[in-house]
């Protein structure tokens, strides 16, 4: 009957750590939902060749990285674990790479800005897919970083549109994770 009794504890165990890792999903699709908004923006008014893309960038970049971190340091606070740990310190550091990007913003060259803020972006999805056992959230991040490197360096003439499409898909993605998540 031990046996028995620890085979089921053990499911049991196994059941709420699929069931936490699930209740993270709107913080995931939050992100997604953030970053897809501020590149459907963002990217949208480049591609439009508004004169408000300089200043709403430099607003969308800042109120992303507000949200995300918040958003981030909320959940990582809720997580009483080592990767609630480690995730405030993703958290932390992403924190202090967009703040040096900021400060080094003016001194590099064109769209090199976009392009780093875009893969620091990816690395903290990628790293809080990896952290949350989300490999959904992984390969997003993973997908963000390679297609921006790809685009930019190969394809420049369709860098923004490509983007602001990729924003509006994971807007779209965020809207429903977050959705199904809070049911």
């Amino acid at each position: 009957m031990r046996r028995e009794e620890a085979r089921d504890l053990l499911a049991e165990v196994r059941e709420g750590e699929t069931r936490a890792r699930r209740t993270l999903d709107p913080f995931l699709g939050g992100l997604l939902l953030i970053w897809g908004t501020v590149y459907l923006a963002g990217y949208g008014l480049v591609t439009l060749r508004s004169p408000l893309a300089g200043p709403a960038w430099a607003a969308l970049s800042v109120a992303g990285f507000l949200l995300s971190y918040g958003l981030g340091f909320r959940v990582a606070g809720h997580l009483r674990t080592p990767s609630g740990r480690a995730l405030g310190a993703l958290w932390a550091g992403f924190g202090l790479a967009f703040l040096a990007l900021v400060l080094a913003g003016d001194r590099l060259a064109d769209g090199a800005f976009s392009l780093a803020v875009n893969l620091l972006v990816g690395l903290a999805l990628w790293q809080s897919g990896v952290l949350l056992a989300r490999p959904p959230a992984t390969a997003a991040g993973a997908a963000l970083m390679l297609a921006n490197a790809l685009l930019f360096a190969y394809l420049p003439g369709i860098y923004a549109p490509a983007l602001a499409g990729a924003g509006l898909l994971a807007a779209g993605a965020g809207l429903w994770m977050v959705r199904r998540g809070l049911r």
